[in-house]
């Protein structure tokens, strides 16, 4: 059973959920696989306030809460759909509750699994593009993996950064988590110039690394530049993991990676 941690915002958790159900090479009702979405965003505070020292209330220990609860449900595999909950502050503290705990379900990380996906898929880049809240930035959750892994990593400038990409994803007037349904053009359009800048520092590929941005830029690439849509890797991974001892899934699933990675 699947298990999603939701409410990081609200939309990320059922993008990720959509993913999942349509990614899965089910041929009727019964081969689709059991999921369970815990969308509590009221439960768990923001992550950035937390990073940046403004409160001291770790957003870990509510989302261990419901990894717990989800665990008792029987979830076998599970994911948080936020990036910014990937710093080490906040995820240290999650392994060290889910060892406490004694929880049997295996967590996946959207960075690690991220990255996978790039290496698998686009063998031949070198420099890798992060479009992030600020706070992702700041604690390095996407650009010290990647150069740990033998990639250049580039962000936007600062004021591109204030301006264009954190302001798009937070904005209470036109922002992607007031209102990305449908996705407000002054959003896409400000996302778009930043992809942009990246493509001009000489990124390979760019990562959405905002589990809200695959909304607003839903494309496989912009400009020739491919997008890598983390909640598309996760979801792949997630269905890899829960397909585990159905041979006829399994094979549809490897069948299905081999052509489209």
């Amino acid at each position: 059973m699947i298990g999603i941690v939701g409410g990081m915002g609200p939309r990320a958790g059922l993008d990720l959920a959509h993913k999942v159900m349509e990614l899965t090479p089910a041929q009727h009702d019964h081969e689709h696989l059991p999921t369970v979405l815990a969308s509590l965003p009221r439960r768990i505070p923001d992550r950035a306030p937390y990073l940046r020292g403004e409160t001291s209330v770790n957003p870990a220990e509510a989302i261990a809460d419901i990894l717990g609860q989800l665990d008792h449900m029987g979830v076998t595999v599970a994911a948080i759909p936020c990036v910014t909950a990937h710093s080490a502050p906040i995820m240290t503290r999650v392994h060290e509750r889910i060892r406490e705990d004694g929880l049997r379900l295996k967590l996946l990380s959207f960075v690690e699994e991220t990255i996978a996906y790039i290496q698998r898929s686009y063998p031949a880049a070198s420099c890798i593009g992060s479009l992030s809240t600020t706070a992702t930035i700041a604690f390095g959750v996407l650009t010290k993996p990647l150069v740990s892994a033998g990639f250049t990593a580039v962000v936007c400038d600062s004021e591109m950064q204030s301006r264009f990409v954190n302001e798009t994803i937070y904005d209470h007037t036109y922002g992607l988590k007031a209102d990305a349904d449908p996705v407000t053009d002054r959003a896409r359009e400000q996302l778009q110039q930043a992809v942009r800048q990246l493509s001009a520092k000489g990124a390979d590929a760019i990562i959405l690394g905002c589990t809200e941005l695959p909304l607003a830029l839903p494309e496989a690439e912009f400009e020739g530049v491919p997008l890598i849509d983390p909640t598309h890797a996760v979801a792949l991974a997630l269905i890899h993991h829960a397909t585990r001892g159905d041979a006829l899934l399994e094979a549809r699933v490897d069948a299905q990676l081999a052509a489209h990675p």
